[in-house]
């Protein structure tokens, strides 16, 4: 009997949501939490995330449903414990988690709001929610184990890798950049139980326990992301909203909490930095992405009409939802196959100020009745990188392909705007090629 064992030691690349299925006054979705109301990754989420990119081989040791075998599954996927400023994990109820300086900023965590515009640039009804996320940076502790009745070493070896690839994406909202996990170590050892010092070794081995073994390294694999388009800018002044205001506007931008890590846990610190939220920019080249899928309305020609149109228009949307994915409304709902990165700003990027705006009363000159509001809008003085990610599928047609790239160009060359505001100038970025 075979038994491989890691000890792995994750970090958020991005935001994540793990969804608990609870709401609260605040938030439409709760992040799942621990017996010490910390975030958890539960391990039937990361299991159940390995099986779904494993290749044949080793989904024969990831367990069977009755119509297949009705087989259990090999490998053990422990829950993944947020680590605390010491770089431990808390394996007992502790009262005093929250007495840790870094554990603290689990308390209370951000929300990530999300809305659903529609053609006319407005809020679609019940297109508002929010969800609850984790901060990017923060690090997590976890146990796989697989057990064979022989040495399996290429298939726990595929396993550990996929914790390597662009498509290990954690918890929900993906497509939108959330969910990125990096692994800082993976601590490996393979006990033959039929030797007595390994017998010996694993019966004493307890959950989470450090392994005294070999660091895994990584090999190339191929995943079914790619990195389709990656760029560096800066901009005059932008806006994204958060939805609230603060202390001196109305209208704050978006500001999350980042955790920063020294190596090997010898220190760390939080971070608050700007977000431009890989939705909103997703967003944005969706619908421009389908201005392009729309044939231009030809008024002067006779034969045409509104209703041919209209089925343009349908055929266009069939073929925008294959690239950036459809609702689950009626069953057939599916992922799309574009992931965008935030693009995460620290605050020694930025220069911020406020602006004022009001409405006048064009008749007496004087400001029309709850006109007057401020907000706040950055300047980003040094380049941020910008990452979108693409699934090359085969029912992609090469027109839509085509739109896309061209939605691109325009964010790229300031005929798109991103945030708020962008009619009053907001928005609009200035890219350097690499290099330049």
């Amino acid at each position: 009997m075979i038994k491989y064992v890691a000890h792995i030691t994750l970090e958020l690349q991005s935001p994540l949501c793990i969804a608990s299925g609870l709401e609260s006054s605040y938030s439409d979705t709760q992040v799942r939490r621990d017996f010490n109301n910390l975030p958890v990754i539960p391990g039937t989420s990361l299991k159940g995330l390995i099986k779904s990119l494993a290749s044949k081989e080793a989904k024969e040791y990831l367990g069977k449903d009755a119509d297949n075998g009705n087989l259990g599954s090999s490998l053990v996927v422990s829950d993944a414990l947020l680590v605390n400023s010491q770089g431990k994990i808390h394996t007992q109820i502790d009262n005093s988690v929250f007495e840790d300086h870094l554990l603290k900023q689990y308390q209370i965590l951000p929300n990530r709001e999300h809305v659903r515009i529609n053609h006319l640039g407005v809020a679609v009804d019940k297109g508002k929610f929010t969800n609850a996320i984790v901060h990017s940076g923060s690090r997590f502790q976890l146990q796989l184990k697989l057990e064979a009745s022989k040495a399996i070493d290429t298939v726990w070896e595929e396993m550990l890798n996929l914790l390597y690839t662009a498509d290990f994406l954690i918890g929900s909202q993906v497509t939108n950049g959330l969910g990125r996990v990096k692994p800082i170590t993976v601590m490996q050892h393979k006990f033959n139980l039929k030797q007595p010092e390994d017998l010996k070794a694993f019966i004493e081995l307890t959950p989470y326990a450090a392994i005294h073994g070999k660091e895994f390294i990584p090999t190339a694999t191929k995943t079914a992301f790619t990195l389709h388009e990656e760029f560096m800018f800066t901009t005059d002044a932008i806006h994204t909203g958060a939805g609230y205001g603060d202390d001196e506007v109305n209208m704050a931008n978006v500001i999350e909490k980042a955790i920063l890590w020294k190596s090997n846990h010898e220190g760390v610190k939080v971070e608050d930095q700007y977000i431009i939220p890989g939705a909103s920019i997703k967003g944005v080249l969706r619908h421009r992405t389908f201005y392009y899928l729309c044939p231009a309305y030809n008024w002067a020609t006779e034969s045409a009409s509104l209703s041919d149109y209209a089925k343009q228009q349908t055929i266009a949307q069939a073929q925008l939802e294959t690239l950036f994915g459809s609702a689950s409304e009626n069953e057939d709902g599916h992922i799309g196959s574009v992931i965008i990165e935030d693009v995460c700003i620290p605050e020694t990027a930025i220069a911020e100020t406020i602006f004022q705006h009001n409405s006048i009363d064009r008749f007496t000159g004087g400001t029309l009745d709850k006109m007057l509001f401020s907000e706040k809008v950055y300047a980003i003085n040094e380049l941020v990188c910008l990452k979108i990610w693409l699934h090359p599928k085969e029912n992609i047609a090469p027109e839509t392909l085509e739109a896309f790239k061209k939605a691109i160009a325009d964010l790229k060359y300031g005929q798109l705007a991103l945030g708020g505001n962008t009619t009053n100038g907001n928005g609009f970025l200035k890219v350097t090629a690499h290099g330049n």
